[in-house]
């Protein structure tokens, strides 16, 4: 539900004595939105449905399977990862316009965190049918390889083929000259990437592929899913 990258960045940079920013104009920055047409960030606002929460009540379970998409809009929320997870353990602390929910229905997984209310407050969230249809036309867009390749050669961009499947490299259709980055290992490794290059996607790992394209997309990376 939250990687490291944002949630560390997210850690470093809050000053509690600061004004904070309200939740629209905050994620109106993120990555998140920066493919959407102001009609899909229109529909976005209009959409969600807004919950009023207690301070303790969980939002997501771990474990659970993930049926909506969340945006904080008031108050302030923790995530509580798996001690035997990627993330071991460590808690991630949410403030208004920070969201979270998006891989348990991207990747079609269940929940890999809990996030609770540290104070009362409200989120807004979208469900299963609502995301698909804003979201995963802007976030996982898809490329075929022949085409991309002519583009970026004419361009003189840089580019990298990913597969992200465990052992990728033994599988008789792992397409040669991509770079084998598990998906536990892209999690880990989405700050050390090369900002000016392109990733390309394999599409053999199904919901998973289209999953590391969103992580990818939500560092602020470019990324796109290759066609099989």
């Amino acid at each position: 539900e939250y990687t490291p990258v944002s949630a560390a960045a997210k850690t470093a940079t809050r000053v509690d004595a600061a004004p904070r920013e309200d939740w629209m104009t905050r994620i109106r920055r993120s990555p998140l939105l920066a493919d959407f047409s102001a009609n899909d960030i229109q529909r976005f606002f209009m959409e969600m449905e807004r919950l009023e929460l207690a301070a303790g009540e969980d939002i997501v379970t771990m474990g659970a399977r993930g049926d909506h998409f969340y945006v904080l809009f008031e108050g302030d929320a923790e995530v509580l990862t798996d001690p035997a997870g990627p993330y071991a353990g460590a808690c991630f602390e949410l403030v208004p316009g920070d969201h979270f929910g998006e891989e348990a229905l991207v990747a079609d997984t269940p929940r890999n965190a809990t996030v609770r209310m540290k104070t009362d407050g409200a989120v807004g969230r979208l469900e299963r049918a609502q995301f698909d249809a804003i979201f995963r036309r802007a976030l996982v867009q898809v490329v075929e390889l022949e085409k991309a390749t002519r583009f970026f050669a004419a361009s003189g961009q840089r580019f990298e083929v990913l597969d992200i499947r465990p052992d990728a490299q033994r599988f008789e259709d792992h397409r040669v000259g991509a770079r084998s980055l598990p998906i536990q290992l892209l999690r880990k490794s989405l700050g050390e990437l090369a900002r000016n290059c392109t990733f390309l996607v394999d599409g053999q790992a199904g919901r998973r592929s289209q999953l590391a394209v969103f992580l990818l997309r939500q560092a602020g990376l470019k990324a796109y899913l290759l066609r099989n």
